[in-house]
């Protein structure tokens, strides 16, 4: 059992027509063990929410989703950033709807399973973490862990927006005007309906200074939806070369979790 210790929305939903699903806003969660003390973790590992719901008139069917923990090992609190799945008809996404729907009195059943594909990047070189909406749960911890380190970060990150203030980007513009971060690039796709930005299109558009700041042992964080993933990926292909990516895979200077 896992107590909710806070709830705290930091950045708004669509407001389109539900087809299939719908993302609904994006909150900041932090949890604790309802009883004894946290548990030990690496940077990169999950939390696997438990629940069940009625199928079929009684029938009980248990569930299980990951969420990437976005905080570093030995925090008080355990922090997640997740984004609300809205489907037709009214219906809520299981986990999401438990882990944010502001009922804080009761606890949510989970444990944290290890994720070495994502845990943190080898070396000391400059980090480049790029993410979107919920996927910042997921690069978090690489860019604190890289702060407390002293490497060289740059960040891009995508959220629909449009506004450049939403609660999501604070951390981000904290560190930014502390000098924690060398650099940081919003992709807001609802700042310019007529020309959507997204964090694919930072990377294109940087490509000749991303791979200048790279250079031969810089680490690449990427996390968010896989149609994301593909494309910056496709972006940093060209920017970067299919050897230098292969090079930082068995170095294990690259991490990527898409969902």
């Amino acid at each position: 059992d896992w107590a909710i210790v806070s709830c705290e929305e930091v950045a708004p939903g669509d407001t389109g027509p539900i087809t299939g699903s719908r993302p609904g806003s994006l909150f900041h969660l932090c949890l604790q063990p309802a009883s004894g003390s946290m548990p030990d973790y690496n940077v990169g590992d999950l939390f696997e929410w438990h629940g069940s719901a009625r199928v079929g008139g009684e029938e009980q069917q248990a569930f299980r989703r990951d969420f990437s923990i976005a905080g570093l090992p030995g925090d008080d609190t355990l922090d997640l950033i997740v984004r609300r799945v809205e489907l037709p008809e009214g219906a809520m996404g299981l986990a999401s709807t438990a882990l944010t729907s502001g009922d804080t009195s009761k606890p949510v059943q989970g444990r944290i399973r290890t994720y070495a594909n994502f845990h943190q990047t080898a070396g000391d070189g400059p980090l480049l973490a790029i993410a979107a909406g919920s996927g910042w749960g997921g690069v978090r911890a690489h860019v604190i862990s890289a702060i407390d380190a002293q490497r060289l970060v740059w960040l891009i990150f995508g959220e629909r927006g449009p506004s450049s203030d939403l609660a999501v980007f604070a951390d981000m513009r904290k560190w930014e005007e502390a000098g924690k971060i060398k650099r940081l690039d919003l992709a807001l796709s609802r700042a310019n309906d007529d020309a959507p930005r997204y964090a694919q299109d930072c990377v294109t558009e940087n490509a000749d200074a991303i791979a200048q700041f790279l250079g031969a042992d810089g680490a690449v964080a990427i996390c968010g939806a896989a149609s994301m993933g593909a494309e910056v990926h496709e972006a940093l292909t060209r920017a970067l070369s299919d050897d230098w990516i292969d090079r930082a895979r068995a170095q294990d200077r690259w991490r990527s979790a898409t969902y």
